[in-house]
């Protein structure tokens, strides 16, 4: 199912909360598209089929899970 649509999607606070609590591993974004942290996340995702990938560039989101930039969750 994700070879058909992007690699990365985009998420709310809310939908991040769920897919951490119902997946084992999810790799998160956080931060603006044009920073360069997103575009190695977008490549990662791209060749991954095992984890599930977000972004979202809510600041207050961000910090409510540890800060900007990609973090993991198992």
């Amino acid at each position: 199912m994700k070879k058909t649509g992007p690699p990365s999607a985009e998420a709310s606070c809310d939908a991040i909360r769920t897919a951490v609590e119902e997946s084992k591993f999810v790799m998160v974004h956080f931060g603006e598209e044009s920073d360069a942290a997103r575009a190695a996340h977008v490549g990662f995702a791209q060749t991954d089929d095992k984890l599930r990938f977000f972004h979202n560039a809510d600041a207050a989101c961000a910090t409510e899970f540890g800060g900007s930039g990609i973090v993991f969750f198992r």
